[in-house]
């Protein structure tokens, strides 16, 4: 026969049974976060801001600022040896004006409603946003796969306010991102001004650590 006895729970398994239930409120938590009014939100975009961003391209920006340095010294050089000495007033602007043009970009995409990719990914809301239409703007006499695609869409910012915009793809583009009429994408606002945005898939030139990639759901 079977005898029924009482088990106590100890303060190891109440402790277990705690992280536990946590860790399932903080799923919930997150996965209701992640749906938005039109759809999924891809899971690297729920990282609390700033997110952890890498330049894809920062390696190359670097070298074409050296290259650009070496240049303008090896010419600087060579008029003081053959022509006539350059002051000292010259040489000392040689690193401003090389290193001008990317501080003033940074300068005006980091005004109060443009962003810079980077900051966007960094900082941006993220919510997805649904294409309301296309149309065709290329002439009929250029093959399917080079035809550019105007696309409608629109998307609901935290403060309940709707946003319309449109892009230009290429067909072929389009095809592969499966973009069409009733898809979805994610995009990127500015949470001060949320008319200034971005789609997610544009941005190439940044990545989240561990992204996984924009995704485009079909209707």
């Amino acid at each position: 026969a079977y005898r029924v006895v009482p088990v106590v729970a100890t303060s190891v398994s109440h402790n277990a049974s705690t992280r536990i239930a946590a860790w399932e409120a903080e799923r919930l938590a997150a996965t209701a976060k992640q749906t938005g009014m039109f759809g999924t939100i891809e899971p690297e975009l729920l990282q609390t801001a700033p997110r952890q961003v890498r330049q894809r391209n920062q390696f190359r920006e670097a070298q074409l600022t050296f290259a650009a340095l070496a240049l303008a010294s090896t010419l600087g050089m060579l008029y003081t040896a053959y022509i006539q000495p350059i002051p000292l007033h010259i040489w000392m602007l040689l690193p401003i004006c090389t290193l001008l043009p990317p501080a003033l970009r940074v300068s005006i995409a980091g005004s109060d409603n443009e962003l810079l990719p980077a900051q966007y990914l960094a900082f941006g809301t993220a919510t997805r946003a649904l294409v309301t239409s296309e149309d065709n703007t290329t002439p009929h006499k250029l093959p399917v796969e080079k035809y550019s695609i105007v696309f409608r869409y629109k998307y609901e910012s935290a403060d309940g306010r709707v946003h319309t915009d449109h892009l230009t793809v290429p067909r072929s583009r389009a095809w592969h991102l499966g973009l069409c009429e009733g898809a979805t994408f994610t995009v990127l606002y500015n949470p001060k001004h949320p008319e200034a945005h971005t789609p997610y898939f544009q941005i190439t030139d940044a990545e989240l650590v561990g992204a996984m990639g924009a995704k485009v759901s079909p209707p």
